[in-house]
């Protein structure tokens, strides 16, 4: 509980003093330890990474790294900032909205839970017929 206080305060600080944006990141990244190893939450987890996917991780993560790097080296650092900044903004609206989920799902109607959606890429039905996505209408 104390975590979660500090944590509102470390968030809403900046509103109304001057914060170093080194110090607010540090801080942050030390609170959310408590908030996730809670022993509430931790009771719900039950997952585990096995050998295969904790190499395969690795590899896909410095796969990220040398992409942004060659990003970085090769186009101007403007775009690449926007398209990165537009990507964590998709994710984070993403996030958001599962995290939100439980808690309205029973406001929902229920056939928005059960009907899938199939979207197909227009223009290139005839030769990428198997580029086509299942979502469920909750999912967005």
């Amino acid at each position: 509980m104390v975590s979660f206080i500090f944590m509102l305060g470390l968030t809403l600080a900046p509103l109304v003093v001057k914060v170093n944006p080194n110090i607010n990141v540090v801080l942050t990244a030390c609170l959310t330890l408590p908030l996730v190893i809670h022993p509430e939450i931790m009771k719900y987890v039950q997952e585990t990474m096995s050998n295969e996917h904790a190499m395969r991780f690795l590899l896909a993560g410095s796969a990220m790294l040398l992409a942004q790097f060659l990003l970085f080296k090769f186009l101007a650092k403007d775009l690449v900032s926007a398209v990165l900044t537009c990507y964590f903004f998709v994710l984070g609206i993403v996030a958001f909205s599962v995290t939100l989920l439980p808690a309205i799902n029973r406001f929902l109607p229920k056939h928005w839970n059960d009907d899938l959606i199939v979207w197909h890429v227009p223009y290139f039905r005839g030769m990428l017929y198997f580029i086509s996505f299942l979502f469920l209408n909750s999912w967005i």
